[in-house]
């Protein structure tokens, strides 16, 4: 027997507030990544990077997915703030049972991992302001996959703050 797992509706409006605070949180751990990374945490940020090249070749979306939040987990880590760490782990795991669908999109692995490899580049320099900023359009790259992927399989929930005429209008 299948289990069909709840996910419970979130306003549309939320869920932006919440990528948004996420890509903002995110390249901040980027950004103090590259100031703060030891060399030995950098070579092991490049290492996952080249592990996600092997699954981009191979189009295994799954093994990418795995690969993929190891690289996030380590720049988190990388950001030497066990504050800010908690804060970006808490939100990403409100999206972890849909984190694999941006992978089904066309093309998003080799984006992704095209975005990964600026992100990591910047960091191995040091470049704490590329880090930030290369971070910050690779969340956004993130937010709009789960929106594409989102708009074509789910119906729009309601906003608490629409007028009730609106929400009528969008229910019918």
């Amino acid at each position: 027997a299948h289990q069909v797992a709840e996910v419970a509706a979130i306003p549309s409006e939320r869920v932006a507030e919440i990528f948004e605070a996420l890509a903002e949180l995110e390249a901040v751990c980027a950004r103090l990544c590259a100031l703060k990374m030891p060399a030995a945490d950098r070579r092991g940020l490049e290492a996952l990077h080249r592990q996600c090249a092997e699954f981009v070749r191979s189009g295994d979306a799954e093994r990418y997915h795995l690969a993929n939040a190891a690289f996030h987990t380590a720049i988190r880590r990388g950001s030497r703030n066990a504050v800010l760490e908690e804060s970006v782990s808490r939100l990403r795991d409100r999206f972890a049972p849909l984190s694999r669908a941006q992978f089904r999109e066309p093309g998003r692995l080799a984006r992704s991992y095209a975005e990964h490899d600026e992100i990591m580049r910047a960091i191995l320099r040091g470049d704490a302001v590329q880090a930030y900023r290369v971070a910050l359009h690779h969340g956004e790259s993130i937010r709009r996959a789960f929106v594409d992927y989102a708009a074509a399989r789910f119906k729009p929930v309601a906003s608490k703050r629409q007028k009730p005429e609106a929400a009528e209008e969008a229910a019918g």
